[in-house]
């Protein structure tokens, strides 16, 4: 007998049917592309490490590639700024791609990468940052100098800051500032700071701050403190190999 199309269990039917077959297709297109997202997500982590130290190249995947496997040494180190074995069970770079994750692990557990870049404009250690802006995280990746104390460049990403405010963290201008800053002043103190709003003289003359952005006050906040826990999570690393 053949389904009355009017009725009711016939629309329910056609419809879990229809659920299935959707249901199905996207969990194959999904797994199909799994392999496509994460080597999609590698190379734009590469590219965000590879940015705080190069500025004037064009990162094609050739090049992304061959400056990080080329220059590029890979390290872990403890809140005491122990060096941690390199193994499958601690890579850096994955340690990186879900940095959020591992700090919020309890201190005596976290590991901290560092990737120390040696190339054509000189030797440097990039140090991976997590922070809170206004309306989700913010992350970065700072270079410094062999002093363990200048700042040489800066790369800055948010997952929803507020476009034309917030999101300016990302902008060339913004990442500049911090060139040439320092973070500790001679006695060791940490005194590298975000000031509220833009156009403050201070930041043209002080060799210890940067403008914020005008009418994002939060994020540059946010920018200001992941900066600080970042270098302190670092400076028992950095005390060790001064030491050496």
């Amino acid at each position: 007998m053949p389904f009355n199309r009017d009725s009711t269990s016939y629309i329910l039917i056609f419809v879990a049917i229809m659920v299935g077959v959707v249901a199905i297709s996207l969990a194959f297109v999904s797994s199909a592309l799994q392999p496509t997202i994460k080597d999609n997500e590698v190379l734009d982590k590469k590219i965000q490490i590879l940015s705080s130290v190069i500025t004037d190249k064009e990162f094609t995947k050739d090049f992304v590639n061959a400056q990080y496997e080329g220059n590029i040494e890979e390290m872990l180190v403890d809140k005491d700024g122990n060096k941690i074995a390199v193994d499958a069970d601690n890579k850096p770079f994955d340690i990186a791609l879900n940095f959020n994750k591992e700090i919020r692990k309890p201190e005596e557990e976290r590991r901290y990468p560092v990737f120390k870049y040696s190339g054509d404009n000189g030797e440097y250690y990039i140090l991976p940052l997590e922070g809170q802006g206004l309306w989700d995280r913010i992350w970065g990746y700072v270079s410094v100098e062999s002093d363990f104390n200048t700042i040489y460049g800066s790369s800055f990403g948010h997952k929803g800051e507020t476009p034309g405010l917030g999101a300016l963290i990302t902008e060339m201008w913004f990442q500049k500032q911090f060139n040439g800053k320092k973070a500790f002043d001679v006695d060791g103190v940490y005194q590298l700071e975000v000031l509220k709003g833009q156009g403050n003289e201070l930041a043209k003359t002080s060799t210890y701050n940067v403008d914020g952005i005008s009418g994002a006050t939060i994020t540059a906040q946010g920018v200001d403190a992941m900066l600080e826990k970042g270098f302190n999570m670092y400076r028992p690393y950095f005390e060790k190999v001064s030491e050496n």
